[in-house]
């Protein structure tokens, strides 16, 4: 039987194109907010909210790869307006949304692929900063990834400008960003995540652009 974070988490795999308060969501399961939020995070080490946003942002991405215009993409994941996509999820696609559907035309991205106690992981940065961090079981497969995602782009395989993230990210996962409880399916998706969360904790100043 479905605890009420699985049928939380559930709900909201169901409904990716919506958005869905936290105080809607406890009552489809049962349960008051406040302790679905606690209980939810501690299940699958995010928010409810942060698990709409990331699902969300793949939402924005995919059409955007399928030929939609920029407007229909982010009207279709969610977002009320394009200011609001802009404030709180643009930084995940690491430059303009026009310039993702033509598959990063005009951008220059470094990235690299390092080994770190969860497993092979790519991050990638453009000049706005550091947009990917994926999961991946080998470096030739994380490299099609995001030769295929970014056809269009300047690619740069450059680890001693990354290497700094590296570290933040090794150090987060030695502290509190211990996955080992999180459900695999979504490991890559918390990953991800979380690590942005932790990096925007890094002092204005502090960071490095690419």
């Amino acid at each position: 039987m479905e605890t009420a974070v699985e049928r939380a988490r559930t709900y909201l795999d169901a409904r990716r194109g919506e958005r869905v308060t936290l105080e809607e969501l406890a009552r489809a399961v049962g349960a008051s907010p406040f302790h679905l939020q606690r209980r939810f995070k501690q299940a699958f080490g995010i928010s409810p909210r942060d698990y709409q946003d990331a699902h969300r942002l793949e939402a924005v991405k995919s059409s955007l790869k399928n030929g939609s215009r920029v407007t229909e993409a982010l009207f279709d994941a969610g977002y009320g307006s394009t200011s609001r996509f802009y404030e709180k999820a643009a930084s995940g696609l690491g430059m303009a949304a026009r310039r993702y559907r033509a598959s990063g035309r005009g951008e220059s991205i470094r990235y690299a692929v390092f080994t770190l106690p969860i497993g092979r992981t790519l991050v990638a940065a453009t000049s706005r900063g550091l947009f990917a961090v994926k999961l991946g079981d080998d470096e030739a497969t994380l490299r099609r990834l995001i030769g295929e995602e970014f056809s269009a782009a300047e690619l740069i395989e450059d680890p001693a400008a990354l290497g700094e993230i590296r570290d933040r990210i090794a150090s987060f996962l030695s502290g509190e960003g211990d996955l080992s409880r999180v459900p695999v399916d979504i490991r890559g998706t918390v990953f991800q995540r979380r690590v942005w969360r932790a990096l925007s904790r890094i002092p204005r100043g502090e960071t490095r652009t690419y």
